[in-house]
């Protein structure tokens, strides 16, 4: 069950009471960036509606998520992806098996030198 803090519109943390009686503090960027990891684009409207904000974890979250929508909901608020973001974007691609997302960063945001960089490295291995 989750309840809020008294002053729920300046609070950050949503406190949640388990069923073993245990209280367990949440942050409210915590939920974002979660529901932007697991792709699941109605907790994350949800969630940026009432209390969210995006920052740069959560975009990368987003890339590990492999949801399109959400991606692009951070990108919109955070502006164009900068090249030295592209290789954290990358990964979070690769560790989330999200090969379309990796595919759609490469050609999207990466310089045409970084693509033979990256075509050399996949043939090598």
């Amino acid at each position: 069950m989750l309840e809020r803090f008294p002053n729920e519109q300046n609070s950050t943390e949503i406190v949640e009471t388990t069923c073993a009686g245990r209280i367990v503090i949440i942050s409210k960027k915590e939920l974002l960036d979660k529901s932007a990891e697991f792709g699941s684009l109605e907790c994350f409207r949800y969630i940026l509606l009432n209390f969210g904000e995006i920052d740069k974890d959560t975009l990368l979250n987003a890339f590990f998520g492999g949801n399109k929508e959400i991606i692009q909901m951070c990108l919109d608020k955070l502006g164009k992806l900068k090249q030295e973001d592209v290789c954290s974007a990358i990964c979070r691609a690769i560790q989330g098996f999200k090969q379309n997302i990796f595919e759609w960063i490469v050609e999207e945001h990466c310089s045409r030198q970084f693509r033979r960089v990256l075509s050399v490295i996949i043939v090598y291995y």
